[in-house]
């Protein structure tokens, strides 16, 4: 059985095993039964939470896939474990990791709702979900904007919906793991943002200083 290999002698075995569960779930989660589904999310919990950096990235994005892909009776039980082992790879300036935290709590928070998720998150990071909240709503400002452009062109009308069809049957899986509902994977928070523009800041008067 494939969850034989999460027990393998090197760090490179337990992460690939755990990316082809992350396939497995994600092709045939209408037949695996709801304890195994369970037991798995259990299991992914201790590997997010691992010092080996290679199966955290394969860890969370199994998190990732099943937020998207599971129904929400599936996750509600296991919201609170989720959310707390994600978190603490939130706090990674500049870290592939944290770019793909936002993107679970992108998922967990259109699955659930703000608040459910919310209820969830320590005081300390409420500001991350915020961040998230304002950048939802940003993306869903450019999206609108963008079809009323779109709608008046003759080519979006009729080549569009075939494009989007090839895109969701071949690259189901890949949206899934990587991708986004907003802008958060092109470019960084608004904490950040702010510590560059200090940083910035801060290397001119040094170079003024040292003219």
């Amino acid at each position: 059985m494939v969850t034989a290999g999460l027990a393998g002698s090197t760090p490179h075995m337990i992460s690939a095993t755990i990316t082809s569960l992350s396939r497995l779930l994600f092709e045939f989660k209408a037949f695996l039964n709801p304890s195994l589904v369970s037991d798995l999310l259990k299991t992914m919990q201790m590997f997010v939470e691992s010092s080996n950096r290679e199966i955290v990235k394969s860890a969370l994005g199994f998190v990732k896939v099943a937020t998207v892909s599971l129904e929400p009776e599936l996750l509600q039980p296991h919201l609170s474990q989720i959310v707390q082992g994600i978190l603490t790879w939130s706090h990674e300036h500049k870290s592939h990791f944290k770019a793909k935290v936002r993107h679970i709590f992108e998922r967990l928070i259109r699955k659930f709702g703000y608040e459910q998720i919310e209820a969830h998150v320590p005081e300390a990071d409420k500001k991350l979900l915020v961040n998230i909240k304002k950048r939802r709503e940003r993306a869903k400002r450019k999206k609108a904007a963008n079809a009323e452009i779109e709608s008046g062109e003759e080519e979006a009308e009729t080549e569009a919906p075939i494009t989007q069809r090839g895109k969701s049957y071949n690259n189901a899986y890949e949206d899934a793991l990587y991708g986004s509902e907003s802008e958060l994977d092109d470019s960084e928070d608004e904490e950040e943002q702010e510590m560059g523009m200090g940083k910035e800041k801060r290397q001119k008067k040094e170079k003024v200083r040292f003219v």
